[in-house]
């Protein structure tokens, strides 16, 4: 059974006890009542029938047995008896006397006496008596007893009830205070004024409540250094993102100042780094590649063609085709740039990209024959795109350029072999959607 509080569990508890004891209590009153009922009216029958030789050998009536109808009546009245009948000699009844009761019963009990008159018999008389009386007394007598008890309940109850609230008082304002504490409110007023355990558990509250707001007013002040500490970190990091931003704005000017310094040399390459910069990052957001790599495909997009700075300038620009000695003058341009950019470092990754970016899927590329998945990822980018910008713009050795159809069909040819052939994918669906 589940209570709402602790007076009610309290009350509960008391008065089953009480009933118990109350119950208990009648049942013991119910037997010895009984008991002694029994004791008393057997007593007074043999009392009342105690009509042997010796008490009926005395003149009782006359010898006409003319007074017997007195005699029955008398015997009658008495509350135990029932019914009396006399007879004669011969078993004639000469009277008969019946006490009728409000509610029948069986006879309790029967006697039967000889009646003798100057010591000659001259009759019998049979009287049978009853336990009504007793019974209606011994019950009148159990409901008097529940009577008592349920006064004796109700008066223990109401002492019950007083006693639990005095007990529970101090409870239920322990509970009242530590909801309070649970919902946040810590200026709760204890008034401890026992030594017992109440007491004790109010001090104990007391003491827990102190804690938690000296917890609180030092979480308070933490949280005001912390907010001070993060604004001023806030601060800061915009400091620094925008010295940061400077910073990259700074080496995108540079790169492209670079990048400049390589095309002021060569009108037929003029803007071809910053086309293969973009043909690249397209394929890069194609395929998510992520923000870091991105950063160094850029970078290495716009510089891959920085190692042309050491080559001859009338190499680079020869209109007729290039001897051994001359291609390997122009094949050595991606070392130089990777040794140019190499021990820069925010472009040292980027510089393993430019030495790369000449090397073929089918591992015939320079400078060091890499293949498929050893070529790394932005370097298999930056040949498509170097590849494609190369044929669709006019150079010394090729005054009319390829068109857009012609040049996507020499890269579809190349895929698998010179090109990585996902990659290929990737770049014409980028490249029909920017057309």
């Amino acid at each position: 059974m589940k209570f709402r509080s602790i007076r009610g569990r309290l009350s509960f508890y008391i008065i089953i006890v009480i009933l118990l004891v109350t119950s208990l209590r009648i049942g013991v009153v119910y037997f010895v009542k009984s008991q002694n009922m029994m004791t008393e009216m057997t007593d007074n029958i043999n009392a009342l029938v105690d009509i042997g030789s010796n008490a009926l050998k005395r003149p009782l009536w006359d010898f006409d047995l003319g007074n017997v109808e007195d005699v029955a009546k008398t015997l009658i009245l008495d509350v135990n008896v029932s019914e009396v009948v006399i007879t004669d000699q011969k078993g004639n009844i000469i009277i008969k006397k019946i006490k009728l009761y409000e509610e029948q019963t069986d006879p309790f009990l029967s006697r039967r006496r000889q009646i003798f008159f100057n010591d000659q018999y001259i009759g019998n008389i049979m009287i049978n008596f009853t336990d009504q009386f007793y019974e209606q007394k011994k019950y009148s007598d159990i409901f008097y007893e529940i009577f008592l008890g349920l006064l004796e309940i109700s008066f223990l109850g109401w002492i019950v009830l007083w006693i639990s609230s005095m007990i529970t008082k101090p409870l239920l304002n322990l509970t009242q205070i530590a909801d309070n504490i649970a919902k946040g409110n810590l200026d709760n007023k204890l008034m401890s004024n026992t030594a017992d355990e109440i007491g004790t558990l109010e001090n104990t509250i007391l003491s827990m409540q102190n804690q938690l707001k000296a917890h609180i007013d030092e979480i308070e002040l933490n949280h005001d250094e912390i907010q001070a500490l993060y604004e001023e970190t806030s601060a800061m990091n915009e400091e620094l993102e925008t010295l940061v931003s400077t910073l990259d704005k700074n080496y995108q000017e540079t790169i492209t100042a670079l990048a400049n310094a390589i095309e002021a040399s060569d009108s037929y390459t003029r803007g071809h780094c910053d086309r293969v910069q973009k043909y690249a990052m397209l394929i890069a957001d194609k395929i998510g590649m992520n923000a870091r790599d991105k950063r160094n495909l850029h970078m290495a997009a716009i510089l891959h063609d920085i190692g042309k700075i050491g080559v001859p300038m009338e190499i680079l620009n020869k209109e007729t085709p290039l001897t051994v000695e001359e291609m390997d003058h122009i094949k050595r341009h991606s070392e130089i740039g990777y040794q140019i950019m190499r021990d820069i470092e925010f472009l040292s990754e980027s510089a393993q990209i430019v030495l790369q970016h000449h090397e073929r899927y089918d591992g015939k590329g320079y400078n060091n024959g890499l293949s498929g998945e050893s070529i790394l990822l932005s370097a298999r980018i930056i040949g498509i795109a170097d590849a494609y910008d190369a044929m669709t713009s006019s150079r010394a050795y090729r005054k009319t350029p390829l068109t857009h159809e012609k040049a996507v069909d020499e890269i579809v040819m190349g895929s698998g072999t010179q090109f990585d052939g996902m990659l290929v994918d990737a770049f014409l669906e980028v490249l029909t959607f920017e057309a």
